[in-house]
This record gives structure tokens, C-alpha cells and sequence, in this order.
């Protein structure tokens, strides 16, 4: 009951910062309204919040726009116009846009099928500390979709996300059975390399969820 009104009060702050012009909060309230969170769900209400925050070039609100043209959410399903938004809002530095994005071009999902195009997605969002897109490249290198195969490749990310994810370690515990000893150590020095690596990105240069 408690988190049922905390949502309500939450959806009640968005809309007074919304109708004030904040692009954030128009953003949140847009989300609240699709997913009926502290708010009866409404499609159109949502479209229109969410509309109004992209144009003030919110980072988030493409995104959403973009499940929304995807799921047929207030709108007739539209798989360019999903793929345009989750590309918008990864240029905008959306980290998990660009993991939507990496799963379209991998799928050909609103745009023509390109593994090579969803490595490079995958692994932007992998070196930003992306637990999914790091599961997402590692069985890229594993299956060599897009790049040659390399199991210690595969290992290196899969260990990064394993801290993160259930079926990360699932799958790295399959892997190992399939790697060297040899494999597995060079894998766990190429992870250790990559967690510096994205831990000195990200202080650099802080995530964008907003």
C-alpha cells in the first residue's frame, strides 16, 4: 500500500514540475502514464508528455517514444520510427537507448539486420558498465556473430557482468567448461583490464539516466 502511494505522490510531483516546463519531469510523468505507475494508465497522455520532453531534447523520452512505436503502445506498432527514437535518444547519450539500439540492428528489428553495427553498440555500452551489453557482446565473441570467435573475449565481458545478472553467470560457468586453463587466465587478466577501463570512463564521464 505504501509503495502504491509513494508512486501516486511521485506521479503528482512530476505533473506540477511538467505543466512548469521541466523536461525531466515531463519525461517521468509521460513513463508513469504508460506503465501506470502511481497513475491509471494512458496511452495518449503519455504520447503527449513524452512528445513535449523530446522536443526540449530530454536524453530519455525517445526511448520511451520508442517502446512505445515498438509495442504499439497509443500508436499503430512502427519499427522504423521505434528504431529512429532509440537511436535519437542513444545519440543524446542515453545508455540504455544504445543497448535497445544494439538489439534492433542485431535482429534487424525496424532496420536492416547488421551484427557488426550491434557489436559496436553492444560494446560502447558494454565499456559504460552496461551489464546487459555485456552479456549481449560476450555471446557475440562466444558465437562469433559479427567478429571472429574468441572465447577469452567472451569470458573477459561475461565475468564483468556476472556481478550483475543470473544468467551472466550461468552462462560463464557453461563457458568455462568449454575454455583452457590457459584461456580462463588470460580471460581473467582481459576482464580485470576492461574493469579499469570502464571505471575510469565512467569517472570521467557519468552515466546519463535521465
Amino acid at each position: 500500500m505504501g509503495g502504491t502511494k509513494d508512486l501516486a505522490k511521485a506521479a503528482e510531483c512530476f505533473r506540477k514540475a511538467a505543466e512548469g516546463g521541466e523536461s525531466f519531469a515531463q519525461s517521468n510523468l509521460g513513463i508513469a502514464y504508460l506503465n501506470g505507475q502511481g497513475l491509471a494508465v494512458d496511452h495518449g497522455q503519455a504520447l503527449a508528455w513524452l512528445r513535449k520532453s523530446d522536443a526540449q531534447g530530454n536524453v530519455a523520452a525517445p526511448f520511451s517514444l520508442g517502446r512505445a512505436h515498438e509495442l504499439g503502445l497509443g500508436v499503430a506498432v512502427d519499427l522504423p520510427k521505434a528504431f529512429a527514437y532509440y537511436k535519437l535518444s542513444a545519440e543524446r547519450g542515453y545508455l540504455p537507448a544504445l543497448v535497445e539500439l544494439g538489439r534492433c540492428q542485431q535482429h534487424g528489428i525496424g532496420t536492416p539486420q547488421d551484427h557488426k553495427s550491434a557489436l559496436a553498440s553492444y560494446r560502447t555500452a558494454s565499456l559504460r558498465g552496461e551489464a546487459y551489453a555485456q552479456e549481449q557482446l560476450a555471446n557475440c565473441y562466444r558465437q562469433g556473430i559479427g567478429v571472429a570467435q574468441d572465447l577469452v573475449e567472451a569470458f573477459a565481458f561475461l565475468n564483468l557482468a556476472a556481478d550483475k545478472s543470473g544468467s551472466a553467470r550461468a552462462s560463464l560457468a557453461e563457458l568455462e567448461r568449454l575454455m583452457s586453463a590457459e584461456q580462463k587466465t588470460a580471460g581473467q587478466r582481459r576482464s580485470k583490464d576492461l574493469h579499469a577501463e570502464i571505471t575510469a570512463s565512467t569517472e570521467a564521464k557519468p552515466l546519463e539516466y535521465r
